[in-house]
């Protein structure tokens, strides 16, 4: 029988309850790279990939941008999740939502795969998948039955297609997280988001995001949120650089960036066509725009990326 626990109800070895949680854990993009966010709505890299250069270590982090699931197919760790530690060994998937604090010690030579998803994605499929976004709101540890097939076969797939460049890369990534997204669902009872959030600014920051990716092309001004969140544009822009260390201006302004990269990619799409999609009204500022945050021109970036 396949153990499923959320964090509230583990069993667990040697799980401590650790100090509170304060504002000086950082909010990063990836760990140990500074600055660098994901164009695609996933990633997908070996444990080690990481792991290996921070001598098996990765100290108390939060992501504002994705979830992630951790494959270990091999070793063990102690693992951090929300303030709980928990010891795990091999064929485990531990699951991470966005702000969610974690850290991991792994043990050296550690075998597995980590796959990022876009929260922006996650809005997205919470669309077609009613109360998506309240099923996986907490922190998961699942062990693998040990004849089910799934989990190994889905991360070796994923690994090799992430790397890969094989026709329709996208397409099948997407299918391919989708099947990893509905497995897990299928494992967890419904929970709020607030059940493990309870703090009122991460509260306000996830109500915040959910706006955001159903309104960011219509480039609203700060008031706008904060109206709809009931609360003044000065306390969003606080509470935002308390999570995640950048004001509110700036997160809509990533956020319109972060599409544009997404489109230059994978679509076929004019820099004009782009940019009238993301609501400018005038293409080459747009083109401004985007330099001013990126370093490059829109065309620049995709010529560059079409080069990789």
């Amino acid at each position: 029988m396949v153990l499923i626990e959320t964090i509230s109800c583990l069993k667990v070895h040697n799980m401590t309850k650790s100090d509170k949680i304060t504002q000086d854990i950082p909010t990063i993009h990836f760990y140990g790279e500074k600055g660098w966010r994901m164009p695609e709505h996933f990633h997908v890299e070996t444990l080690a990939e990481r792991s290996s250069v921070h001598d098996w270590k990765i100290n108390s982090h939060r992501h504002r941008d994705f979830c992630q699931f951790f494959f270990l197919k091999s070793g063990v760790a102690d693992v951090w999740l929300d303030g709980i530690q928990q010891k795990i060994d091999s064929k485990c998937v531990v699951y991470v939502p966005a702000l969610s604090v974690h850290g991991f010690v792994w043990s050296v030579g550690s075998e597995g795969t980590v796959v990022s998803v876009s929260s922006s994605y996650i809005a997205e499929l919470g669309q077609e998948i009613t109360g998506l976004q309240d099923y996986i709101a907490s922190p998961i540890i699942s062990e693998i039955e040990e004849n089910d097939p799934f989990i190994p076969y889905m991360a070796n797939v994923l690994l090799r297609e992430y790397t890969g460049a094989e026709t329709a890369r996208a397409a099948m990534l997407e299918a391919l997280i989708r099947s990893l997204i509905v497995w897990a669902l299928r494992r967890l009872p419904i929970q709020k988001a607030e059940s493990k959030l309870s703090d009122r600014k991460h509260v306000y920051y996830r109500s915040f995001i959910k706006l955001l990716e159903s309104s960011f092309k219509e480039q609203l001004r700060v008031t706008y949120y904060a109206d709809k969140l009931g609360i003044t544009s000065t306390y969003l822009t606080r509470l935002c650089r308390e999570i995640t260390g950048i004001p509110t201006q700036q997160i809509l302004h990533e956020r319109l960036i972060l599409e544009a990269k997404r489109n230059l990619k994978y679509t076929g799409r004019g820099v004009a066509e782009i940019a009238y999609f993301l609501g400018f009204e005038d293409p080459s500022y747009f083109t401004r725009f985007f330099k001013r945050y990126s370093g490059i021109t829109p065309r620049n970036y995709r010529a560059q990326q079409n080069s990789l």
